[in-house]
């Protein structure tokens, strides 16, 4: 059979619902030191407060009417809510009994709420500093309220703020509810924005990508939370869209890049660093699918010229409405690949096949240039003189261009 204080240990340990730390198992022993019956009465006492705990919890869930009478005994208000990012709900009990006796505390989406009387706001915001420096977390404090029926609305509140803790100062430990109303429920991220920052990712632009985000990141810390979890969500759907369309082994194998909830990424730098891999990832494939893209168009481009440069209708203008390209971006490529302009590749080909003809035939110097695609005679004559240094006569003849 247990001994009674072995029982009473595991009883304590049931109410609580928390794991035996040394600073309970220190607590614990120091109660044990107590006379049998006080410690029966503080197991009584605990029974009731965990009874307490739980009809607090269904309060603040909405299962049960808000009613500060179900709760307290002689607390008067006003009340104030906190959450807390406290390891274990004895720590908070331990730190916060004897400055508030009153105090209750539950625990509700991996945070502990508490709910004490507090006689003005002053004595509210020394009491969570006080709690944050000696628990070492961070505390959402709510305002005073008196009327208990907005027990839920603060408490909503207060869980919009935990969720938005990532774009909230990492050295603000006490985060009151007022800072919500900084924020906004207005939405000025849009279809737009998400079309740029796909055009810039696949024209493999990365610091243009990365600029995009930071101006949707700006935007995200103004947000309230439905605003910045919906944001944040379409964000990161667009970038695994292109990362699925190159079967990128960056997703997860829920095709995702980030955790399902964001109340599991302890800091926005997570995010930070994955899309920027992501981005990197993105803009190196499509520069590379880019590059060879432009090099198969100028080859194609070269090939129409060295097989049609005797037609004096082709230029770079009817290559390009053959291919359905604009010319300017048909030009930038040609160049890109081959250093000159795709007129200069024609003339280029025409005055090759000129200069052979002019030492290898009897034809008149007109009508090679015909011949080899100049309709504009007189042109040739100027384009011959600028590119070999002489005029056509004189190649013709053998002499030497000084």
């Amino acid at each position: 059979m247990l001994r009674m204080k072995d029982a009473i240990r595991q009883i304590d340990s049931c109410l609580t619902g928390e794991p035996e730390t040394d600073s309970a198992l220190k607590a614990t022993a120091n109660e044990e030191t107590l006379p049998l019956k006080k410690q029966l009465e503080n197991v009584v006492s605990k029974s009731e407060r965990t009874s307490l705990e739980q009809i607090l919890y269904d309060m603040l869930l909405e299962k049960r009417p808000a009613d500060a009478d179900r709760l307290f005994k002689t607390a008067v208000p006003p009340y104030g809510l906190m959450l807390i990012q406290a390891h274990h709900r004895s720590d908070i009990y331990r730190a916060a009994l004897q400055e508030h006796p009153e105090i209750l505390i539950t625990k509700s989406d991996n945070i502990y709420a508490c709910i004490a009387s507090y006689a003005f706001p002053d004595a509210q915001n020394a009491f969570a500093k006080q709690l944050a420096d000696t628990l070492e977390c961070r505390v959402f404090v709510s305002t005073l309220f008196s009327d208990f029926q907005e027990l839920t609305s603060h408490f909503g509140n207060l869980r919009e703020l935990h969720r938005l803790a990532l774009v909230l100062d990492a050295a603000q430990t006490v985060v009151m509810e007022t800072e919500l109303e900084k924020k906004t429920a207005e939405n000025s991220v849009s279809t737009k924005d998400f079309t740029e920052l796909t055009a810039r990712l696949k024209a493999g632009k990365l610091e243009s990508s990365l600029a995009k985000w930071q101006e949707i990141r700006d935007r995200l810390y103004t947000y309230r939370y439905d605003s910045f979890q919906y944001i944040l969500n379409r964000t990161e759907d667009t970038i695994c869209r292109i990362l699925k369309d190159l079967h990128s082994d960056l997703l997860t194998e829920e095709e995702r890049l980030l955790p399902e909830h964001v109340e599991q990424i302890s800091d926005f730098s997570e995010i930070d660093r994955t899309f920027e891999k992501a981005f990197a990832v993105i803009c190196e494939n499509y520069s590379e699918k880019k590059a060879q893209k432009y090099s198969n168009l100028a080859q194609k481009v070269k090939e129409i010229v060295e097989q049609e440069y005797h037609d004096p209708e082709l230029n770079a203008q009817s290559i390009a409405d053959r291919l359905q390209l604009n010319n300017a971006y048909l030009g930038r490529m040609f160049r890109s690949a081959y250093g000159h302009s795709i007129n200069d590749c024609i003339n280029t080909c025409r005055l090759e096949e000129s200069k052979t003809l002019l030492r290898n035939s009897q034809e008149s110097i007109d009508s090679i240039a015909r011949n080899v695609g100049f309709s504009n005679v007189k042109y040739y004559y100027v384009l011959f003189k600028k590119y070999t240094g002489q005029t056509p006569a004189a190649h013709r003849s053998g002499e030497e261009t000084i």
